[in-house]
């Protein structure tokens, strides 16, 4: 079965009953996407808390990825039941499959994965019977010390995939041409040549003068004024510009909206976590 990433040194030994959830490592995102960025990570027990009573709110079916001795042995669907907070521990219903039985004996690692109409959280805790009895049908969380969220608003920057957006940016009588590797309501960030870098300098307030076109899979998406707030010059020599947008345009934001979720979204639905 194929096993979900994670730190090398996070599964603890079946036999260890005692291991606190505060000595488990978080998931190894930089490994298992590519690119953390789109997560934050939250560590503050108010904040773990709210996002384990929205699950509860919402009713919603999250997968539970079981480890045994480094290995995955079973994926299985729960929601939440109970969360105690005074405890430090979250009540599941019943688990599906019913094969859980075979493995879940004491407290074990587990990495959860949610989405919510929110956007996407996983988290890695430990996972026992709610106690001894042989027929009893549930299972407890222990409180994880820590969740990656991923958030879906209407200002999210989407990461783009390579190569499939551009920048055309006017600068007084200059037309230069860049790659776009994120793109938001309020801005984006492109890359130029390093010859550039004079003349992409920075500025306080969107300038007349600074028309930059965006372009998403050879199409042209808007057309706006813009300012550069950062730029720094990579390894690999290309220069990045950060981009912010002139105020708030309707038919800029017409055009984006949509295409921000859209895009987000097909993101969340390809993380390999829930592959």
């Amino acid at each position: 079965m194929r096993s979900i990433p994670r730190l090398s040194d996070l599964v603890r030994s079946a036999s260890d009953s005692t291991s606190d959830i505060a000595a488990l490592p978080p998931l190894l995102f930089e490994s298992a996407n590519g690119n953390s960025s789109d997560y934050s990570l939250i560590h503050s027990k108010p904040a773990i808390l709210r996002k384990l009573n929205e699950i509860q709110r919402s009713r919603v079916q999250f997968r539970i990825h079981l480890f045994v001795d480094g290995e995955e042995v079973g994926v299985y669907n729960s929601s939440i039941q109970r969360v105690d907070g005074k405890n430090g521990t979250v009540i599941l219903h019943q688990l599906s499959p019913n094969t859980w039985r075979a493995h879940i004996v004491r407290k074990q690692p587990v990495t959860i994965s949610c989405y919510l109409k929110s956007g996407h959280l996983v988290f890695d805790t430990l996972i026992s019977p709610l106690d001894d009895e042989v027929h009893n049908p549930f299972c407890e969380l222990q409180l994880p010390a820590s969740m990656h969220v991923q958030q879906l608003r209407s200002s999210y920057r989407v990461m783009l995939l390579p190569n499939t957006a551009s920048v055309e940016l006017r600068i007084g009588r200059h037309l230069i041409h860049g790659k776009c590797l994120d793109l938001s309501l309020n801005g984006c960030c492109a890359q130029f040549p390093p010859s550039l870098a004079d003349l992409l300098r920075e500025n306080d307030e969107p300038s007349a003068g600074w028309l930059l076109r965006v372009y998403h899979e050879g199409r042209e998406l808007f057309l706006t004024n813009a300012r550069i707030c950062r730029k720094k010059e990579e390894v690999a020599g290309l220069l990045t510009v950060g981009l912010n947008f002139s105020k708030a345009e309707a038919e800029r934001n017409r055009v984006l909206q949509p295409l921000l979720v859209g895009l987000q979204r097909e993101r969340i639905r390809q993380q390999p976590l829930l592959d």
